[in-house]
């Protein structure tokens, strides 16, 4: 048997799975941790309710490993207009629209994100009663968390979703490595509008070592798409890194 077809054994008896950590609320926690990689027995983790104890476990396939940083957000001032005497009247300048735009939560069903030809279906997903969320190995679906923010509102949205197919092949995140910053990605909503976000930066962090910050946004509104990178860990069945990309909501994008 080849390492390849144990592999493909190893996530055919396995659902995908989403455990988040749910010590102090989820995006309000203090720490939080991410793992990508198939739900199996571990070394570290041998036992199933160790398993909640871990923010995310995905499936995927190694992608090229070169070192990637987070890039900051631009921070963006409008310097005061003054007026050139005191009888005129000038009109206040044009400032960006609120951060909270939607006027209700509304669920994302849809992705696009056209430098990489991706346009996947959205399923949006809870948590289970054991603390967990299964996930299923439709390689070409990608996974909203409701536990997170809703896109178009303060925090970060979290999308995953696989790299490889269960069956063998590229699946719908595959080629989230070749983002750069300022490629467009475009979330479209249940009422049939579409926000604009741009990519910020990505990061590359271990499976086992996902620092805090990365997932905290309360002051901004942002999307983050989620998948696995690095080299498999044949031991621990998990790969070794993460792939974390950040994008900025920009607004609502033009109607076409």
């Amino acid at each position: 048997m080849t390492a390849s077809t144990r592999r493909r054994k190893a996530f055919g008896t396995t659902a995908l799975l989403l455990a988040m950590m749910l010590i102090g609320g989820w995006l309000n926690a203090s720490s939080h941790a991410l793992l990508l990689g198939p739900v199996g027995v571990s070394p570290r983790v041998p036992e199933a309710d160790a398993l909640r104890t871990e923010a995310w476990r995905l499936v995927g396939q190694a992608i090229p490993s070169e070192e990637v940083a987070v890039l900051p957000l631009p921070e963006t001032w409008i310097p005061p207009r003054h007026s050139p005497s005191p009888a005129v009247v000038e009109e206040p300048s044009p400032v960006r629209e609120p951060l909270l735009v939607m006027p209700r939560l509304v669920e994302p069903v849809r992705i696009r994100i056209p430098s990489i030809g991706v346009d996947a279906p959205i399923q949006a997903v809870d948590l289970a009663p054991d603390g967990s969320l299964a996930i299923t190995d439709d390689g070409d679906t990608v996974f909203w968390y409701r536990g997170s923010a809703y896109p178009g509102w303060p925090g970060r949205a979290l999308l995953a979703g696989h790299l490889d197919r269960v069956e063998g092949g590229w699946a719908v995140f595959a080629g989230l490595h070749r983002l750069q910053p300022g490629s467009v990605v475009l979330l479209e909503l249940a009422d049939g509008r579409v926000l604009h976000y741009t990519v910020t930066g990505q990061a590359r962090v271990a499976s086992t070592d996902l620092p805090a910050e990365l997932l905290t946004g309360e002051n901004s509104s942002e999307l983050v798409l989620i998948t696995c990178a690095g080299w498999w860990d044949p031991q621990r069945r998990v790969y070794s890194d993460n792939l974390l990309v950040f994008t900025r909501f920009d607004g609502l994008a033009p109607l076409s």
